[in-house]
């Protein structure tokens, strides 16, 4: 008889050091707290699920403002899912605009041609100048063949504002701090403070076009006609902000 030593065991599905069968593996990676829902799903095996705004999140940006901030900034995908199911478009379009205005207002009040008389400039420059450019913007991606509704155009138009107030917002201490320590004479701050808002200014497009190019399927659609009336509107959009800098005395 072979000794029982060298009989082979078979294998057990909880064969182990100890015996013990093994615990399983949790299939979400982490817990999570009840009633709180993540807006960007993720199954095993399958792709990402990304869920526009909702209205209790656009509202708690109504209330409180720096809220606008992370979600515009750094969720270009549920805005561009937003735009695209048309979910809160009137909401979204509305949080945005104030979004805008709001937090370009300090660097209007602070700024080198600012003050308590001229703190609504900076805001009516980027907002202003954007309405004034939106019949075109609309009108160019309708005859593109892109199914935008008006509130889709605008809500997607919107974010060059909000997002170049929000940059606004975060240089108005620079540009404070330069205009402190600056001899009144000098024409620095003024020449930077154009720089600021040119670059706030780009700033915006660029995320508008971000949240554009994250859109595989407008992105498919692209074409170089599409290409070369983007960049005649982008150049309109730009002369026209550089008019209304010249209107509202913020170059001189």
């Amino acid at each position: 008889m072979p000794d029982r030593e060298n009989v082979e065991r078979p294998h057990l599905p909880n064969d182990g050091d100890s015996g013990e069968p093994k615990p399983r593996a949790r299939a979400s990676g982490r817990l999570r707290s009840p009633g709180r829902r993540s807006p960007v799903r993720r199954e095993p095996g399958k792709p990402e699920i990304i869920t526009p705004f909702s209205i209790a999140e656009i509202a708690r940006g109504f209330v409180f403002p720096f809220f606008a901030i992370e979600w515009f900034l750094g969720s270009k995908e549920r805005l561009s899912v937003s735009v695209n199911y048309r979910k809160h478009l009137l909401l979204l379009s509305l949080l945005l605009l104030l979004s805008g205005l709001l937090f370009a207002l300090p660097y209007g009040f602070i700024g080198p041609v600012g003050g308590v008389k001229s703190f609504w400039k900076i805001s009516t420059l980027f907002t202003g100048s954007l309405l004034i450019c939106f019949p075109c913007f609309y009108v160019f991606w309708t005859y593109l063949g892109f199914k935008l509704n008006l509130k889709q155009g605008l809500t997607m138009a919107l974010i060059i504002p909000c997002v170049a107030g929000m940059f606004t917002f975060g240089f108005a201490p620079i540009i404070w701090f330069i205009d402190f320590t600056t001899c009144e004479k000098s024409g620095t701050p003024v020449q930077i403070s154009f720089f600021f808002l040119l670059v706030s200014l780009t700033l915006g497009i660029v995320h508008m076009g971000r949240c554009f190019v994250w859109d595989r399927k407008k992105m498919s659609e692209v074409t170089d006609l599409f290409a070369l009336l983007w960049a005649f509107w982008l150049l309109l959009l730009v002369f026209i902000n550089y008019r209304m800098a010249k209107i509202l005395g913020l170059l001189c």
